[in-house]
């Protein structure tokens, strides 16, 4: 997905236009790299589109969230369901 002016983040736990979503200046993640990412890959089926090893990849970012003690408050599967509905409002 490549982001335009009509691009929808999932953002502090409402969809949102990209344009509009707003961050903290001041947050320790700009400022000292405090983050956790994980990269997914979504391709198009017969099936319609599917997220390559979704489950996984939350799982690592779960993870990686927990390692660094941050909170992360979503379950896998409401990260999954949540990245579905992205990838059809996009």
């Amino acid at each position: 997905m490549y982001y335009n002016d009509d691009s929808v983040l999932f953002f502090d736990g409402e969809y949102v236009k990209a344009k509009e979503a707003k961050t903290d200046l001041y947050g320790q993640s700009l400022h000292y790299g405090y983050a956790v990412f994980e990269g997914i890959k979504s391709y198009k089926t017969a099936n319609g589109t599917k997220i390559f090893k979704a489950e996984e990849h939350y799982d690592r970012l779960r993870k990686s969230a927990e390692t660094m003690m941050m909170p992360f408050d979503y379950s896998t599967e409401e990260m999954v369901e949540a990245t579905y509905k992205l990838l059809e409002i996009n």
